[in-house]
């Protein structure tokens, strides 16, 4: 019916818009992590060396997909690498509420279907 027709195309037309505005979120997030030489022990030389490093002399990891990965698998300290996980999934937080919401909406969009 044209009544559900109109409400599937509602319904797509926020999912996307939901979409857009998750994947800005997590390119515009600015976390960032410090840490000492020590905790990144492990880490390449390279990978050091591309991070920003701050007056006081320490690492700024920032949770972009090279840093991140890159400590992931290089650091030897579990606590820096537990540290870098967690943060790196808890970013984000206003994401929560638009991956509520397109769920609900596909959720419905199924019905109508």
């Amino acid at each position: 019916p044209p009544s559900q027709r109109a409400r599937f195309k509602a319904i797509k037309e926020r999912s996307a818009v939901l979409e857009t505005d998750f994947a800005a979120a997590l390119v515009e997030d600015r976390t960032t992590l410090l840490f000492t030489r020590e905790q990144l022990e492990g880490c390449s030389e390279d990978y050091l060396a591309g991070l920003e490093k701050r007056d006081d002399g320490k690492l700024v990891v920032t949770m972009k997909y090279p840093d991140v990965f890159g400590a992931l698998r290089m650091a030897k300290s579990a606590e820096t690498r537990r540290l870098v996980d967690v943060t790196f999934n808890s970013r984000c937080r206003d994401n929560l509420a638009r991956l509520e919401e397109a769920i609900g909406l596909r959720g419905e969009a199924a019905r109508l279907l």
